[in-house]
């Protein structure tokens, strides 16, 4: 429950906004349908032992009605879901849709966590389903279940479908750059914290893949507005995230990569060797060992290997093509291959908002396992009853992932790498900065992520001064249910330097939430300071035991 003066900042808030506004002026940010709903819910409220924590004129509208979605057969809180807009327009046509679920921890009184997805263009909705949400369904499984291991334990968490078009958010895509892109969370992040009366509070950002450029831009935005009534960020968390030029962290690491885990990957020995002798050609081999050193090489050249193409046994191949060529293989020996978590096998598992999650590594989506993998069944979140349950567009067609829909005239949304100038700025003017990395992952790589921070220079120096040799524990735990099967014991590797944590967590892939969900706990505890260490066997703050 939120604190008595934080009860009273909220009422005085919510009277001042409604008194400037008038009423009716947050009606447009609602949704469709959200009347029948809202008076289902406050009956429902009304029925239970305790009030609801966040429940007021203006949020009303955004009320969830839990019961009112199809599939789940338990009430897994209070939440909060809709559209607000970009800017201090009502009528503004660009909104972005979030789903909030306060938490019934007493730490959580005065701080928010904002959970992003990647992309560029894909939905927290794959956070909020597969990983940290309050309830997991996952592929293959027929329904929901109750999440142990949800974040909202811990804090309160948004789930925000960013940029514009992204999801269920709607409007027109207007941006081409990171910086446009943070300006316009940050003008809806405004209305969000007049909403729900979060001023003040502390601010985490958390995301994985392309959300490393979303954190890194929105950040340090949030530091230079250099407002802590409405962007009092505190730490940030990387997982899995492209903070540098995808070359250095997929590309030149990758046959070093496939070298060490072939004992299971099962390439034959003549391919092998000519795709090491490739990146000894190509300049992939030198690159790692003058950047991939302990402290950071001072005069390493940050340019790329240049060589376009060599030859192997009178064939000319193209340097670029390697990654392609070591995927076709890999696709060859298992046609379910996964870049993002290496070690699954077919079938493909049934998914729950759309195409299994990993369509996206086949060689070819047109064709073949690629269609047929397509052709499952319509997304969850495209049903009606769902979408009026959500306060979500009824006519918005969602979609898991759309790269080209969410920036000017679908061009690649531009920005400087964030190794280069905004990731550092970040680590020395927050409190903590963790960049978690699965080892099974091969479409971000965990030397590629090294490589990237071994050039970067923060907080006085280049890189860390070792390797992350420090172990990363994840305590034992009592509670056995369907969603707690997670690790425990000795989960990875880990350092921390300068107000920078870097950990490696085995076993886990692009979405280390969904695959170490107990490693994932720790990180947000360490995150938030509830804890002082990730290498002592502490027990989780909220174990009852």
């Amino acid at each position: 429950m939120r604190t008595t003066r934080a009860l009273i900042q909220l009422a005085a808030v919510t009277t001042a906004v409604v008194a400037a506004l008038g009423p009716g002026a947050f009606r447009g940010f609602g949704a469709p349908h959200a009347q029948d709903a809202n008076e289902r819910v406050n009956k429902r409220a009304d029925e239970h032992e305790s009030p609801p924590l966040l429940l007021n004129d203006l949020t009303k509208q955004f009320l969830v009605d839990s019961s009112a979605l199809p599939e789940f057969t338990f009430d897994f809180g209070e939440s909060y879901a809709g559209l607000l807009p970009i800017s201090s327009n009502t009528s503004d046509i660009n909104r972005l849709w979030f789903w909030f679920v306060p938490s019934t921890n007493p730490a959580a009184t005065d701080e928010i966590l904002v959970f992003f997805d990647g992309g560029p263009g894909c939905s927290s909705c794959i956070g909020m389903f597969y990983e940290n949400g309050p309830f997991l369904w996952q592929d293959g499984t027929l329904a929901p279940v109750q999440n142990p291991w949800a974040w909202t334990n811990l804090t309160n968490v948004m789930w925000i479908d960013q940029p514009v078009q992204t999801g269920y958010s709607t409007g027109i895509p207007t941006i081409s750059t990171h910086e446009e892109l943070a300006d316009q969370f940050l003008g809806f992040w405004k209305n969000f914290v007049d909403t729900f009366g979060f001023h003040g509070a502390d601010v985490y950002l958390a995301g994985q893949s392309y959300a490393g450029r979303y954190l890194s831009y929105i950040g340090c935005a949030m530091l230079d507005r250099k407002d802590t009534t409405y962007y009092n960020l505190q730490g940030t968390m990387f997982i899995n995230a492209l903070i540098a030029d995808h070359t250095v962290q997929q590309h030149i690491g990758i046959v070093p990569y496939v070298d060490y885990w072939n004992i299971f990957l099962g390439l034959n020995d003549t391919f092998m060797d000519t795709i090491r002798y490739a990146s000894r050609a190509c300049g992939s081999d030198d690159y790692q060992n003058t950047h991939l050193v302990f402290p950071g090489n001072k005069t390493a050249s940050r340019d790329l290997p240049s060589v376009g193409t060599y030859e192997y046994h009178g064939v000319e191949r193209a340097c670029g093509g390697l990654t392609h060529d070591i995927i076709t293989a890999l696709t060859a020996l298992n046609p379910c291959f996964d870049i993002t978590h290496i070690s699954n096998y077919c079938p493909f598992l049934y998914s729950p908002i759309g195409v299994p999650t990993f369509i996206e590594s086949l060689v070819d989506e047109s064709e073949g396992l690629g269609r047929r993998a397509a052709a499952y069944s319509g997304p969850y979140l495209n049903r009606d009853d769902v979408k009026a349950a959500l306060h979500a567009p009824p006519h918005k067609v969602w979609v898991e992932c759309d790269q080209t829909g969410v920036s000017l005239y679908g061009n690649t949304i531009t920005g400087r790498q964030p190794v280069r100038e905004k990731l550092p700025r970040l680590i020395e003017r927050s409190r903590r900065t963790i960049i978690v990395h699965g080892s099974l992952d091969m479409k971000v790589t965990v030397n590629g992520t090294l490589m990237a921070l071994q050039g970067m220079h923060w907080g006085g120096a280049r890189g860390f001064s070792s390797p992350p040799n420090e172990t990363f524990y994840v305590p034992a735990f009592s509670e056995r249910s369907v969603g707690s099967v997670a690790p425990r014991g000795i989960s990875g590797r880990m350092i921390t330097e300068r107000g920078l944590t870097f950990v490696e967590v085995y076993g886990a892939g692009h979405e280390v939430p969904r695959y170490s969900p107990s490693g994932s706990y720790r990180h947000l505890e360490f995150l938030l300071g509830r804890v002082d260490s990730m290498s002592d066997d502490d027990p989780f703050t909220t174990d009852p035991n």
